[in-house]
C-alpha cells in the first residue's frame, strides 16, 4: 500500500512538473509572439513613416518643378511679347520709310512732269 501511495505521489509530482513546464513553455511562447508582434508593428510604423516622408518629398519636388515651369512660361511669354513689339516697331518703321520713299518718288515725278 505504501509503495503504491509513493508511486502515485511520484506520478502526481511528475505530472505537476510536466504541467508546470508546459505552462512555462506556453507563457514563453506567448511572450515571444507578443514581442514579435510588437517588433512587426514597429517595423510597419517605420515603413509607413518612411513612405509618408518619401511622398512628402515627391510632392515637394513636384511643387518645385511646377513652380519652375510657371517661371519658365512667364519668361517665354515676356520674350514673345518683346519680340512681337520689336517686329511691330520694325514693320511700322519699314512702312514709314517706304511711304517716305514713295512720297519723294511721287514728288520727283510730279516735278519732272511740271518741268516738261
Amino acid at each position: 500500500v505504501k509503495r503504491r501511495q509513493d508511486a502515485t505521489r511520484a506520478l502526481d509530482k511528475k505530472r505537476r512538473a510536466e504541467a508546470q513546464r508546459e505552462a512555462e513553455q506556453e507563457a514563453a511562447l506567448a511572450a515571444a509572439r507578443e514581442k514579435h508582434e510588437a517588433e512587426t508593428n514597429e517595423r510597419m510604423a517605420l515603413l509607413h513613416q518612411s513612405h509618408a516622408e518619401r511622398l512628402t518629398y515627391a510632392e515637394q519636388q513636384a511643387a518645385d518643378q511646377l513652380e519652375a515651369a510657371g517661371r519658365a512660361l512667364a519668361q517665354a511669354q515676356e520674350e514673345h511679347a518683346r519680340l512681337l513689339r520689336e517686329a511691330q516697331e520694325g514693320h511700322a518703321r519699314d512702312a514709314q520709310e517706304q511711304a517716305e520713299r514713295h512720297r519723294k518718288h511721287t514728288a520727283a515725278a510730279a516735278e519732272a512732269t511740271y518741268q516738261q
